[in-house]
């Protein structure tokens, strides 16, 4: 006979999943066994046969499987398989069932029957059977601790402890489920209790760090603290060799306010062992609560280059320093601090992006982009990375840069508004009009919730919408914009001066020039923009006024002609030659100043 490869295989796994069962049979038979081990002789007589009889009629393998053992194993295995596919226990708790029903003293049937029903929730069946195996057979930690979680989760702690103090009275070398009791006792805040468990348990075992880890949270909870600080000091007492519990004890301290005597724990760890940079950042915490800040750099820096010291204990000293950073010396030090960072962990996107934040933060926007794109490039991710990104391409004025990171954010974030109205901003200094409006309109169909980013959005529609000529949809963003932000300078500025432009709507220009220069006053294109909307609504004197002190404030040339203008109108005629002269040398006049100034003559 042959057989095909697929064949063979599923032969294997057959195989295989055969002898998986045949094992967890024989394991879970070996707790029968010994169940049945535990009977009464007198009992074999309800078999129907004395149990010399059974001697002599069975071999010892026979003797052992008997119609009991047969249902448990049976429902074993069906237990196990239903445990692996969850499927419900709905074949094996019946038969577990059957098992207790016609063998009652079987402790191992009404254990897994209170394990089943534990399982599936139904706390309230489970407790008389677990109570019933632990009956059945008192030697059985594993039935101890079923009970002691069922009472728990039925909230009889009272019950719970007692249980667990027999398992230790009743099992031997039990003595680490003072755990469990110390634990049920800090959940009813009985802290004092909780430490006299966890003393036994010490008395037991010895000093441990665990035990003592755990002792000290009690004391702190106790408000104790010098509870906390024993413990400590009997743990290094016992591990001198041991630098980390020293260090603890001095981060303890720390908290606790003691200074002095963890600087001098410290100053001893360091002494001995130079190189523990962890060591160093607690003592530099010392030195900058007292004020030291030239040691506190030193210590931060011996630390910051050892490559020993774990890159999450540098980034969490790092995001320290953003609490601090609106003073120009702890700017300086997180600079300096993250650069040694990135040096020692040049592949952590983190350290690349919290070193790029402070440059930002310290006004070294270029190298700040440098080290977020570094950031990006070791973990693409890091949404925030990206926005910060952004942010600098604008305010750089990159607007090649702003569209080409923006569409790579894209790839990752499709769905975020932020991403599609960068993007847009950038076509749109781009003059890429048409494409910028695309760029925008998607970015506000995704930006439902977040009015501050609508209102930018809008902000920036009008502008595109307006460089299109389709000033109606132009107006409509302005103001939609400025239902959200009416005091917005950008829009108000913008939108009366394009009102003006055309000649459209000017009451409504003038309204929205004057809240602006109310806003500020001093503001010369602010100033500008009144002006001019005054010149083109023909009041020519409140004209003059605005636009004359906008020129002193400014040399703009586009604000130098219109001040020329207004003279003009106003037969100030060599006055008004002398403002474009000057417009002219400024630059960023319109394609008539030549004219103007060649004939003497306004032309608009």
């Amino acid at each position: 006979m042959t057989f095909s490869p697929l064949t063979m295989m599923q032969t294997k796994q057959n195989k295989l999943f055969i002898s998986f069962f045949c094992a967890l049979f024989l394991l879970s038979a070996v707790e029968m066994y010994a169940q049945q081990d535990k009977k009464d002789p007198k009992q074999d007589k309800k078999t129907g046969k004395e149990e010399g009889k059974q001697e002599e009629d069975e071999d010892a393998f026979g003797a052992e499987m008997t119609n009991e053992n047969f249902i448990f194993g049976d429902a074993m295995e069906k237990y196990l398989l239903e445990s692996m596919m969850s499927q419900g226990f709905k074949k094996s708790l019946p038969l577990f069932l059957t098992v207790v029903k016609l063998y009652p003293t079987n402790a191992a049937a009404h254990f897994k029957i209170a394990e089943i029903y534990l399982k599936k929730d139904s706390i309230g069946k489970a407790s008389p059977y677990a109570a019933k195996a632990l009956a059945l057979n008192p030697q059985n930690k594993y039935y101890y601790t079923l009970l002691g979680e069922i009472q728990q989760k039925q909230n009889q702690f009272s019950n719970a402890i007692e249980t667990y103090q027999s398992l230790i009275k009743n099992v031997p070398n039990s003595e680490s489920y003072y755990y469990n009791i110390a634990t049920i006792y800090l959940y009813q805040e009985r802290y004092k209790e909780a430490i006299e468990m966890y003393d036994k348990l010490e008395k037991k075992i010895g000093i441990d760090e665990e035990i003592t880890r755990k002792k000290q949270k009690v004391y702190l909870a106790l408000k104790d603290p010098h509870g906390a600080l024993r413990e400590g000091q009997k743990l290094i007492d016992a591990f001198p060799d041991m630098v980390e519990y020293k260090e603890a004890q001095a981060e303890l301290l720390l908290n606790q306010g003691k200074i002095e005597e963890a600087k001098k724990i410290l100053l001893t760890v360091i002494e001995t062992s130079p190189d523990n940079s962890f060591a160093r950042v607690l003592l530099s915490d010392i030195y900058q609560q007292q004020g030291d800040i030239q040691n506190q750099l030193k210590e931060l820096e011996v630390a910051f280059a050892n490559p020993d010291l774990d890159l999450e204990a540098k980034l969490r000293v790092l995001v320290g320093y953003y609490m601090v950073l609106d003073r120009e010396d702890k700017r300086k030090t997180a600079v300096k601090l993250a650069a040694l960072t990135v040096k020692q962990h040049p592949e952590s996107g983190k350290a690349h992006f919290y070193y790029g934040d402070f440059l930002r933060i310290d006004n070294y926007p270029k190298e700040a982009r440098t080290a977020y794109l570094q950031s990006l490039e070791l973990d693409g991710n890091n949404y925030q990375a990206w926005t910060s990104l952004l942010d600098l391409d604008a305010k750089l004025q990159d607007y090649d840069g702003l569209v080409k990171h923006s569409e790579q954010g894209l790839e990752l974030f499709p769905n975020h508004a932020v991403f599609w109205y960068m993007n847009g901003v950038g076509k749109y200094f781009k003059r890429q009009f048409d494409e910028a409006l695309q760029s925008l309109e998607q970015a506000k169909m995704l930006a439902s919730e977040n009015k501050e980013l609508i209102g930018e959005i809008h902000k920036y529609l009008g502008e595109a919408y307006n460089a299109t000529r389709e000033y109606a949809k132009s107006d409509a963003a302005y103001e939609e914009a400025l239902s959200l932000n009416p005091n917005d300078p950008f829009v108000l500025n913008n939108y009366s001066y394009y009102l003006s432009l055309r000649k459209e709507k000017l009451d409504l220009a003038k309204e929205l020039a004057a809240k602006l220069i109310k806003i500020s006053p001093n503001q010369p294109s602010y100033l500008d923009t009144y002006g001019w909307i005054l010149y083109v609504a023909g009041d020519y004197k409140n004209a003059k006024i605005h636009l004359e002190k906008a020129a002193q404030l400014s040399n703009d040339g586009t604000v130098l002609e219109h001040y020329g203008d207004v003279l003009y109108k106003l037969g100030q005629v060599q006055e008004a030659i002398a403002q474009w002269q000057k417009a002219k040398v400024a630059g960023g006049t319109s394609n008539l100043i030549d004219k103007k100034i060649m004939d003497r003559k306004l032309y608009e």
